[in-house]
């Protein structure tokens, strides 16, 4: 069995999608299956990937956007950085599916250069959504059947705004995907259930898979790392919408004793955050800090004895987050965000067991956090957790399985 993975996000290329897909390379390859990969942009980082990695070159709109501008001074750089930020901004809000499907015409080219009888399967990995036109247009085109991976949902994603015509025209596309896959994996059963509605599919055609953890990145807890109080630490995405990390920071400047926690709190994409913390006066409790690279990140949830984790708003997405979370085996303070029955993270950090769950509210918040304090002081603290079935081998069976018994 070979098999042609797309899959636009990629080492070295840093983050949880190119985590992701990396994991999901790995667990194929483990499994005895031959994995060629065809992503975007260049190699210029080496790293220890065990398939042959084919790079074509992103779209126009894309070009020069990983320069270095070593040359420049910081005011010319802090200029061109506004401008680009400006027009990924008309990009990501304007182009249909997504920011990046400028890519397609080079995959197109790329594609008249194989030899397309090697491959028994073609798998696409979204996002960004158009890593599955690409996977359906070279399906028809060469005669080789593909499957589709879903990180989050498509048509309703919520991040993006879509217009009536913009929904249409992104409904039918999907649509045309849905229905010449031979297989798509999403991340819930709830998405299950929702494609086969909206794309009156039969249940066998859908299936769900997690990211999972990776066991060589477990490590020792550090032995030092509570010192009589509760170190939260979070990494990642937030807003007032989707993860809305308010009531968390009204919970800590209510609290009546604040010497009992720390966190820190690293965050890019929302600088109102800093500036409510500051406004409270409370920026030696919870420190914002610009985000740092996934793997230095990973170092510094060991130097913490509370992960912190803010819940999605919607019922469809896993945060990849979760699954380096449960890696550490260490306790979890789950901060929910929507009240539905289908709260996929919910039910994974039930199962995983090492974790205190409250609702987004001010008081539910300051109760959790003196509950898991006082569990602290008293080494109460359930340290007992199911992590090993959230290893990506196992997360990621129904795919290595599905590829590895299929037959064209």
């Amino acid at each position: 069995m070979k098999i042609l993975m797309i899959s636009y996000h990629f080492p070295p290329e840093d983050g949880s999608c190119s985590d992701k897909n990396i994991k999901m390379l790995n667990a194929l390859i483990d499994s005895g299956v031959s994995v060629d990969v065809l992503t975007v942009g260049n190699d210029s980082l080496k790293n220890n990937i065990k398939s042959s990695v084919y790079r074509v070159k992103g779209g126009i709109f894309h070009r020069g956007v990983n320069e270095i501008l070593s040359d420049c001074s910081s005011t010319t750089i802090t200029d061109m950085t506004n401008k680009r930020n400006s027009i990924k901004k008309f990009i990501r809000d304007h182009i249909i599916p997504d920011p990046v499907i400028d890519w397609y015409p080079n995959v197109i080219r790329w594609a008249k250069t194989v030899n397309w009888g090697k491959y028994d399967l073609i798998l696409s990995i979204s996002s960004p959504y158009s890593a599955h036109i690409i996977s359906e247009k070279l399906s028809r085109k060469y005669n080789v059947p593909f499957i589709c991976t879903y990180g989050d949902p498509w048509i309703y994603e919520p991040s993006r705004k879509r217009s009536k015509l913009r929904y249409a025209i992104e409904f039918c596309l999907e649509k045309r995907v849905a229905k010449r896959a031979k297989k798509i994996f999403v991340i819930t059963d709830y998405n299950k259930r929702k494609y086969s509605e909206l794309y009156n599919l039969s249940n066998d055609k859908i299936d769900t898979f997690n990211i999972g953890f990776d066991q060589n990145m477990v490590k020792n807890i550090e032995s030092n790392v509570s010192n009589g109080k509760i170190h939260l630490i979070y990494g990642g995405s937030l807003n007032p919408v989707h993860r809305n990390p308010y009531p968390f920071v009204d919970a800590v400047n209510d609290m009546p004793n604040k010497d009992i926690i720390h966190a820190v709190i690293y965050n890019n994409d929302y600088t109102q955050l800093r500036e409510s913390v500051e406004k409270f006066g409370i920026q030696d409790i919870v420190e914002i800090k610009d985000l740092v690279p996934s793997e230095q990140f990973r170092k510094e949830l060991y130097k913490s004895n509370v992960l912190l984790l803010f819940g999605n708003k919607t019922t469809f997405q896993v945060p990849g987050k979760i699954f380096e979370y449960i890696a550490t085996g260490i306790h979890i303070l789950y901060i929910r965000n929507n009240n539905s029955d289908d709260d996929a993270s919910l039910k994974i950090l039930q199962d995983y067991g090492n974790v205190t769950v409250t609702s987004n509210d001010k008081k539910d918040i300051i109760d959790a956090i003196e509950r898991m304090h006082q569990l602290f002081s008293s080494d109460k603290i359930l340290n007992e957790h199911n992590r090993e079935r959230y290893e990506y081998h196992e997360t990621m069976r129904n795919i290595v399985d599905y590829v590895k018994n299929f037959k064209k």
